[in-house]
C-alpha cells in the first residue's frame, strides 16, 4: 500500500536537511580537522608577520559566533594573503565546501544542540501508519504539526557542533590579532584591558608579573580539547585551563536542557572569592579550590575564563580505591583509630541496620575488624565527610551549587595521607539568603546523620566484594567518636 487517504510518503510536507548519511561521506571528520588546523596554523603565523592581514582580521572581535564564520575567516584569509589563498584552493574541495553549507536554522536547535529532536522522514515511519488501527488519522496529524519539519539529522548536529567549535577558533584568532596591533598593551592597577573592539581583558593583578601575555593566544604553545568548552592550554612549559562560557551550542549541558549560567568576569569572581574564603584544612581533608587567572569577554558575548592547571585529579567514582590503599600502605597513622574503631564495631554490629548485610564466608571467619576492612570503610568515610564539608563550606557563604558534579579529588601521602577535595566549576554557582542558607546547613547535618545510622551506605566495593555487617558498624562507629 505506497498511498494512506491518497497522500504518498513522497508528498508528505518534509525538510531537506543540509546534510545526512550521504552526503557526509564528502566530508570526513578527520580530513575536515586536519585542513581547519593546518589553515588555522598558517593564520597565526601570518598574523604575526602580516600588518595588513591583521587589520583585515580585526572586523571579527564583533562577529557573533556562529555557523558562517569560518567561512567569513576563509574569505578574509584568501582576498588578503596570498599563501592562504593558495592553501585555500587546495583545501577547497573539502574544507571549503563544508564551511559554505547552509547553516541550520536555529529554530530547528532546542533547547539545544545536545537535545534538539532528529528529524525523520515519512519513508521511516510509513510502515508505522500502516500498522496501526488509523493509518490516515495519525499521518495527519503529524502534518498538520509539521513533524517532518523539524529536527536535524545526526549529520547536522555534528556539523553544527564542530562549526561553532571552529567559530570559536575565529573569536581566539581575531583576538590575537589585535593584541599584536596595539603599539602598547598594558592592563591597569586592576588588571583590566580594553581593547578598541570593546573586548575587555582582566588578568589577577597577582599574576601579571609572572605572566603579563597570559590571555593573549599567540603565547599558547598547545590548546587541546578535554570537553567541548574546556581546554588545557601550555605557555611557557606551564599548563592551564581555559573554560568558555557554555552556550546552547555547547554538547556538555544539564540532562534536559542548557541552562545559562554566569558570565566568566562572574565565574571568576566567584572562583576568587571561594579561593580567598573557603579554604579550609583538618587533620585529613582539605578543601581547596581551582585557582582563577583572568577573563576575556568579547562585544558578541563569547567569553571564557583561564585557572591554573591541577596535576593528579581523581574523579568522585574512582576516588575510593587509590584512598584506601594510601591508607594501607600507612597503617601506623590510622592504627590508634582503627583499634578505636574495632571495638565500638563489634558492639554495633548488632544494630538493626548492621543485620541488613549478608554473612559472607570472609565476615564469618572475621568476628574481629580486620585493619582491611577497616581502610575500606575510612576511605569511603573520608570522600563522603570531604563531600559534606564543600557543600557545607558553599551554604556558609550564601551560595547554592546546581551542578552536583563541581569537584574533584587529589590525595597526598606525603607528610602523611590527606584527602584534598578541589571544588571547581563555578558556571551554576548562585548567591541565596542567609537565612535560606542557614536552613540548608541544618538540613544538611540531619541528613548526614540519619543516612549514616539509617541507611546502607554501600552494597558492595570496587572489587565486588559484598559490605558485610561488621564493616556497617564500622562506618557507623566512626561517625560516632567524630561526633564525640
Amino acid at each position: 500500500m505506497d498511498e494512506i487517504g491518497g497522500i504518498k510518503s513522497e508528498n508528505v510536507p518534509k525538510r531537506t536537511p543540509v546534510l545526512d548519511s550521504e552526503t557526509k561521506e564528502n566530508f570526513p571528520d578527520d580530513q575536515i580537522d586536519r585542513q581547519w588546523r593546518l589553515t588555522t596554523e598558517l593564520i597565526k603565523r601570518e598574523i604575526q608577520t602580516k600588518p595588513e592581514f591583521r587589520k583585515a582580521l580585526l572586523s571579527l572581535s564583533l562577529e557573533p559566533v556562529s555557523e558562517e564564520l569560518p567561512k567569513k575567516l576563509v574569505t578574509i584569509a584568501q582576498s588578503t594573503s596570498q599563501r592562504l589563498s593558495k592553501l585555500s584552493q587546495r583545501f577547497d574541495p573539502q574544507l571549503g565546501e563544508y564551511l559554505r553549507l547552509d547553516p541550520v536554522p536555529d529554530d530547528l536547535i532546542t533547547p539545544d544542540i545536545k537535545n534538539t529532536r532528529t528529524l525523520s522522514s515519512p519513508e521511516e515511519k510509513w510502515n508505522f501508519y500502516l500498522s496501526s488501527s488509523k493509518p490516515e488519522k495519525f499521518l495527519n496529524d503529524d502534518i498538520k504539526r509539521k513533524f517532518f519539519l523539524k529536527g536535524v539529522t545526526p549529520e547536522e548536529r555534528q556539523m553544527i557542533i564542530k562549526r561553532y567549535q571552529f567559530a570559536r577558533d575565529v573569536k581566539l584568532l581575531a583576538l590575537s590579532a589585535e593584541i599584536l596591533e596595539q603599539k602598547s598593551i598594558k592592563p591597569n592597577q586592576f588588571g583590566e584591558i580594553s581593547l578598541p573592539s570593546g573586548t575587555t581583558i582582566h588578568i589577577n593583578p597577582e599574576k601579571l608579573d609572572t605572566d603579563p601575555n597570559l590571555l593573549n593566544p599567540l603565547t599558547w604553545e598547545k590548546r587541546k580539547m578535554i570537553k567541548d568548552r574546556v581546554y588545557e592550554i601550555e605557555i611557557k612549559g606551564k599548563k592551564y585551563i581555559l573554560k568558555e562560557k557554555k552556550t546552547a551550542r555547547h554538547i556538555d549541558t544539564k540532562k534536559h536542557g542548557h541552562q545559562d549560567g554566569l558570565s566568566s568576569q562572574s565565574e571568576f569572581k566567584t572562583a576568587k572569592f571561594f579561593q580567598e574564603n573557603g579554604t579550609q584544612q583538618n587533620d585529613e581533608i582539605l578543601v581547596s579550590w581551582e585557582n582563577p587567572i583572568g577573563f576575556v569577554t568579547f562585544p558578541d558575548g563569547f567569553q571564557f575564563t583561564v585557572f591554573d592547571h591541577e596535576e593528579n585529579l581523581i574523579s568522585p567514582f574512582k576516588v575510593i580505591k587509590p584512598l584506601f590503599q594510601a591508607i594501607m600502605q600507612n597503617r601506623e597513622q590510622f592504627e590508634n583509630e582503627y583499634q578505636q574503631i574495632a571495638k565500638l564495631a563489634k558492639e554495633l554490629k548488632k544494630e538493626p541496620i548492621c543485620q541488613t548485610y549478608p554473612e559472607v564466608k570472609k565476615s564469618k571467619n572475621e568476628p574481629e575488624l580486620t585493619f582491611e576492612s577497616y581502610a575500606r570503610v575510612k576511605a569511603d568515610y573520608l570522600e563522603r565527610k570531604a563531600t559534606h564539608i564543600l557543600g557545607t563550606i558553599i551554604s556558609e557563604n550564601s551560595y547554592g551549587n546546581s551542578d552536583l558534579d563541581g569537584y574533584v579529588f587529589k590525595i597526598h601521602t606525603k607528610p602523611k595521607v590527606l584527602l584534598e577535595i578541589l571544588g571547581m566549576d563555578f558556571e551554576y554557582f548562585y548567591p541565596i539568603d542567609p537565612k535560606e542558607a542557614k536552613k540548608i546547613l541544618k538540613r544538611g547535618v540531619d541528613s548526614r546523620a540519619e543516612s549514616i545510622e539509617k541507611q546502607i551506605f554501600r552494597g558492595w566495593w570496587w572489587d565486588q566484594n559484598y559490605t558485610t555487617k561488621m564493616q556497617q558498624a564500622a562506618y557507623i562507629a566512626l561517625f560516632k567518636i567524630e561526633s564525640k
